[in-house]
Formats: C-alpha cells, structure tokens, sequence
C-alpha cells in the first residue's frame, strides 16, 4: 500500500473548503479554506489568511502551533482514503471519529467483521490493505466511506438541528 502524500491531500481539502464563510451556526465563526478564525486567532492576526497561509496551516506550519495533517497523521492510509477521511475532520476534527467512520466502511465494503472502536489497529489495517489491493475493492471501499460520512452528518444534523443549514453541502461534499 503506497502512503499517502499530505501536500497532495492539502490540495484536496482547499479544493472542498473553498471560500470565506461566517455562520452564527458554525463554532469556528468567521472560516476561510477551513482556517476558523476562533481556533485559529493567530492566523487571522493580519486580517483573512491566504491560500497560502492556509497550505501551510493545514501541513502543521501554522502559526497557531496545531499540528492538522501530521496529527491526523493521514500518510498511513492511501491517498484516496486519507482524501475522504480529511472530508470528516475538517468538519469535525475528530481522528477516532474518522477511524470509526472507516472501520464501519471497510466491514461494509468487505463484509468481514471488524471491532468499531476508533483504534486503527493490526487488524483494521490489515482489512484496509486487502481492501485496497485491488482497484474493485478500493472502489467498494470509498463507496462506503461516502455513505458512512454522509450519514453521519445526517445523524449529527439531527441532534443538532441548529446545523440544518450545513446538511446539503455536507453530504455533497461526502458523497463527491
């Protein structure tokens, strides 16, 4: 299984982040390419950060000090996977949230068993590189992971009603 190359995820993410938004909804408040102003005040400190800035924030060269990719450490997936697993944390930032979400992908795509529990351990990497072996199963397995995501944010609009307004672009973006 070849890794994955963040600088090409990065690219992935702006591409999904796009423009400048500020819902009263969103808890990161004002947001450009996914840099939220309020988790991120240093980068916002000159006014509205660039593209630029943002690669180097999402790569863990931001002036905040958060780590982002490497934290997420998404070069241990293959790069179709850690693309559709970066659409997951940028929205919620969650690493065992996004292992669970592709733990239930890979026992869907599959059909093996394998513990939901977030650790992306022996056994769930071994089930992804199987799965990821041959182009047919890579295949299978982002068609689960864009179900598994999408539905996740259904469930999370549905607890938390005051997000409605992101429902569509969410799912959109999971199942794109």
């Amino acid at each position: 299984m070849t890794p994955s190359n963040p600088e090409v995820t990065v690219e992935y993410i702006l591409l999904k982040e796009g423009g400048y938004s500020n819902s009263p909804y969103d808890p990161g408040g004002q947001t450009i390419f996914g840099i939220s102003r309020r988790y991120n005040p240093k980068a916002w400190a000159n006014g509205r950060p660039t593209i630029e800035d943002a690669r180097k924030i999402w790569l863990g060269y931001g002036p905040d000090g958060h780590l982002y990719m490497r934290e997420w450490d998404l070069e241990r997936f293959p790069q179709s996977v850690a693309n559709k697993l970066s659409d997951i944390l940028c929205t919620r930032n969650r690493i065992t949230e996004a292992i669970m979400i592709l733990q239930k992908a890979l026992w869907s795509a599959s059909g093996m068993k394998l513990k939901v529990d977030g650790v992306y351990g022996p056994r769930s990497r071994a089930l992804l590189e199987a799965q990821v072996a041959t182009q047919s199963g890579e295949q299978a397995l982002l068609a689960a992971l864009r179900e598994a995501i999408a539905s996740r944010y259904e469930n999370h609009v549905a607890q938390n009603p005051n997000k409605e307004e992101f429902l569509d672009g969410w799912v959109n973006r999971a199942r794109s």
